[in-house]
């Protein structure tokens, strides 16, 4: 007996974005006045509906009005529109059966193909492209990119039905797939070029049922991603997150000749080029997971199951933070980071003078990531009661270590940037990116109650606490917001630090199911206690990590759910 299935998948997003309460600059240029010329003339002729503006006209606090009149403001702001839209199709097909028998059962076999297309553009205001804004300047891009693929997979039944063996089997699987992309802003690099890459992986699994209650499961498998047409064609935009210049303000020795006689930082809010990168490679990766799953007998509705994983993935892909650039170059002396620095002195890093105009800070490969831990999860179904059913579970993961490796080998002091020790950092300075670690705990409680057509739900989402190195980051004052000294992983010396805590949040909801339409009516609150996160120097603007704390607020929703 044999089983197929055939499918096509289709998927559309489109969003317009509208923004108010910009400035036109090149209205307002003028409306000041052109050099040499008088406000709203151009070589003398006046420009047709421009209004002169006036900053200096003071505000009368009695009249509530202000030198800038409302037809002054009409002239000079306007109103920013933004479209994008990615589109997804998917084709796929997949056959199961059994090839022949083995004493221990049927051998399994499953085959399968798969075209998966995905493109999309980007298209920000013109006023926007062209930087004449009060705004960011955004370029506009598109690009697309397509998979086609083919796996096999067979299931070899190994043992069943002996002592401590009641079935062993060998899950055996190999997928081979192909690439290509192109697209991109015209002047980035590797924009309008056909890339393509192609890749085996395989993966081999083994299930050992053990007894009736206790079940023993390991696997090893080869991951191969290729980037998504955001990370790969996302339009470059301008960011300006707060670093420091090693050359105006260093913090260890420099790299003779790096830095020219004449530099100076007059803001501390660097000017970063940040977007997508067409030359971006694939990642790779080797997983390796062992565990157990038990439900015992002398507690029925009780079960655990426990699993530990070691990941590498290998030119994982991700924006470096800005500061790590900069100190990579004049710390370190690597060429790849010095590329991407320009002064007002002149482009490169090396012996030039003046301000830091730009950092180059798009996506790239960074070179490599690798995580250790522990899942672990409990599971327990109360008897039933008069008032209702009741199911409580606890779900954890404890992180061993997360490291990541350079995008340019060890151009800083000691190769990986961060890692999740006790002393885990947080981000590798303000300009984004993956190189903050991970907190060592991170568990989900929850309690699940069913009576009839009602149920509801509590659950507790706990984050354990991390400390971060203030040192790489730019903190107004670290005597007071960052109280603690001690040592840093792969950083020498004392650092100054600061202690996030640990953070739990709280989400009820309670639904009801009108049977006769089919239909669940639910209500929720998330974040019942209106849990603030807590402050991370190295996030932008001292603010939070959105990687792992959720915004402020408490949120209500509703949710209505028709089965048909």
């Amino acid at each position: 007996e044999w089983d197929w299935d055939a499918g096509y998948n289709y998927g559309n997003n489109y969003e317009s974005d509208v923004t108010s309460g910009l400035v036109n600059t090149e209205r307002l240029q003028t409306a000041l006045g052109l050099p040499g010329q008088a406000p709203c003339q151009i070589n003398g002729v006046a420009v047709a509906g421009c209004v002169p503006f006036n900053w200096f006209g003071g505000y009368n606090q009695a009249t509530g009005q202000g030198s800038i009149t409302p037809a002054m403001a009409n002239y000079v702001l306007f109103e920013e529109h933004d479209v994008s839209q990615e589109t997804m199709r998917d084709y796929t097909a997949n056959i199961t059966g059994n090839l022949f028998n083995l004493p221990a059962g049927p051998v399994g076999i499953a085959l399968g193909a798969e075209s998966l297309e995905h493109d999309g553009f980007q298209h920000p205001d013109a006023l926007v492209q062209e930087g004449n804004t009060s705004g960011n300047v955004t370029q506009s891009t598109n690009g697309k990119e397509s998979t086609k693929a083919e796996y096999i997979e067979f299931n070899f039944p190994l043992v069943a039905d002996a002592p401590f063996m009641k079935s062993v089997s060998l899950d055996i699987a190999n997928r081979w797939s192909q690439f290509k992309w192109a697209g991109g802003n015209p002047g980035n690099a590797g924009s309008g070029i056909q890339h393509s890459a192609s890749n085996t992986s395989g993966r081999a699994a083994l299930r050992w049922q053990a007894t009736d209650s206790l079940l023993l499961r390991a696997s090893w498998s080869q991951g191969f991603r290729i980037p998504s047409i955001s990370e790969l064609f996302l339009g470059n935009s301008d960011d300006f997150p707060t670093l420091t210049d090693p050359c105006v303000t260093p913090v260890a020795p420099l790299q003779p000749g790096f830095c020219g006689a004449s530099t100076n930082q007059p803001n501390n809010q660097i000017k970063t080029t940040v977007g997508g990168n067409a030359n971006l490679t694939p990642e790779r990766s080797i997983s390796r997971t062992a565990g157990f799953v038990y439900n015992p007998d002398w507690l029925p509705g009780f079960d655990i199951s426990m699993d530990y994983f070691k990941i590498d993935v290998l030119n994982a892909v991700s924006a470096l933070p800005a500061q790590t650039i900069l100190n990579g170059c004049y710390y370190g002396g690597n060429a790849g980071y010095c590329s991407l620095i320009t002064r007002s002195g002149g482009t490169g890093a090396y012996n030039q003078n003046g301000s830091i105009t730009n950092v180059t800070d798009t996506n790239t490969n960074i070179g490599g990531i690798k995580t250790e831990g522990v899942d672990w999860l409990m599971d327990y179904k109360f008897p039933s009661t008069a008032i209702g059913d009741f199911k409580a579970s606890f779900d954890m993961t404890f992180t061993k270590q997360y490291v990541v490796t350079q995008a340019f080998g060890s151009g800083l002091p000691g190769s990986p940037i961060l890692s999740s020790q006790e002393q885990s950092g947080t981000t590798g300075g303000s300009g984004g990116g993956v190189f903050g670690g991970f907190p060592k705990q991170r568990a989900t409680f929850g309690l699940n109650w069913n009576y009839g057509d009602w149920s509801a739900m509590w659950s507790m989402e706990y984050i354990g606490h991390m400390i971060e190195d203030c040192a790489s980051t730019m903190v107004i004052n670290p005597a007071s917001r960052c109280p603690l000294t001690g040592p840093f992983p792969f950083t020498t010396g004392t650092q100054t630090l600061n202690h996030i805590g640990a953070t739990t949040y709280h989400d009820v909801s309670v639904t009801y199911h009108l049977d006769p339409l089919n239909t669940d009516f639910t209500f929720g609150i998330r974040n019942l206690f209106d849990k603030q996160p807590p402050i991370a120097m190295s996030a932008f603007a001292n603010s939070f990590l959105p990687t792992f704390y959720r915004a402020p607020g408490r949120f209500f929703y509703a949710r209505v759910g028709v089965k048909f």
